[in-house]
């Protein structure tokens, strides 16, 4: 997790941007850090650009549980 702000998070992926590897890499490090199941992540927009939209599946970790683990794993770096 390189940072994390009011406008988003900016991680850094070690997948190439091809066939969809980085998205899914991106998927299963989010599901690892959020220790949640890698489909309770998903890619709303931007599959094919540096920014992008994820969502979390709210039934299996709260809001608030989402940004107090993101920021944690920010502040570790």
């Amino acid at each position: 997790m390189a940072d994390i702000s009011s406008d988003g998070v900016e991680v850094q992926i070690g997948a190439l941007a091809r066939d969809g590897e980085a998205n899914k890499e991106l998927a299963r490090y989010l599901a690892e850090v959020l220790n949640v199941r890698t489909r309770t992540i998903s890619l709303e927009k931007g599959s094919k650009s540096r920014n992008k939209v994820v969502t979390v599946d709210l039934a299996e970790i709260s809001l608030e549980q989402v940004k107090e683990v993101l920021c944690r794993a920010a502040s570790q770096n």
